[in-house]
């Protein structure tokens, strides 16, 4: 089975339960989308001014992220220097962190701080807290080349305009994911907008081995449907 991963643009915290109310109990991972309005265009929590203090208490462990006893995060930080909050996300209780390599100059830090705190446990290729690396549509696939020892996986965006969720899929990026996946095929590949029930067989076809949706899931008068087609798509 391929995994399927809602993706959640929380507008506010009432907003983030409310979607996660819909699909907690069918999946084991819960992407959140990150936006700072710097990187991309949009705003999403905590960058309103009226959200940092539900932030805050994430920080202070004074609570956790929504529904945390049941499912695991990742955190797609679409950030100008994702390293100056990577600690936040990871204190707030991320499992994985996902970073765009075109929103940062500090690759080799951020690289080097998880190879660092996360050390791979002997005979396993699993730690605490994962880093997984994303790649713009047009971003030479030979830019993430040299960390694929030290990342988990990478995110290949299917959408030109990143931040924006119900954007059709750039076909463009199915032969990426071959292409890479035909190269590398022990790195875990995920693929992130533009997914749809109606692609989900080819793009798994192509390698992915996870498939990230947003709109698809949380527009449907059904979600578990959803996720129950994209889960089988092969």
């Amino acid at each position: 089975m391929i995994d399927v991963i809602p993706a959640i643009m929380p507008h506010h915290v009432r907003d983030m339960f409310e979607r996660l109310g819909f699909v907690v109990q069918h999946v084991d991972m819960i992407q959140l989308d990150i936006m700072d309005g710097k990187f991309v265009k949009s705003r999403s929590w905590p960058y309103y001014a009226s959200d940092r203090g539900s932030f805050e208490k994430l920080l202070t462990e004074s609570d956790g992220l929504p529904y945390w006893e049941k499912v695991n995060y990742e955190i797609d930080l679409m950030v100008k220097d994702p390293e100056t909050v990577i600690d936040d996300w990871i204190v707030a209780g991320a499992s994985r962190i996902i970073v765009h390599i075109e929103s940062t100059e500090k690759l080799d830090d951020i690289i080097n701080l998880f190879r660092e705190r996360f050390a791979y446990a002997p005979d396993s290729r699993e730690r605490d807290v994962e880093l997984v690396l994303s790649l713009g549509l047009d971003t030479p696939i030979d830019t993430i080349l040299p960390y694929l020892e030290d990342i988990d996986g990478i995110q290949f965006m299917g959408i030109a305009t990143i931040g924006l969720q119900g954007e059709p899929l750039d076909e463009r990026v199915i032969d990426r994911i071959r292409d890479f996946h035909n190269a590398h095929p022990e790195v875990i590949i995920s693929i992130d907008g533009g997914v749809t029930e109606e692609n989900a067989h080819q793009l798994a076809s192509a390698g992915a081995h996870r498939l990230v949706s947003g709109s698809k899931i949380f527009e449907s008068s059904n979600p578990a449907g959803v996720i129950h087609t994209l889960r089988h798509s092969l």
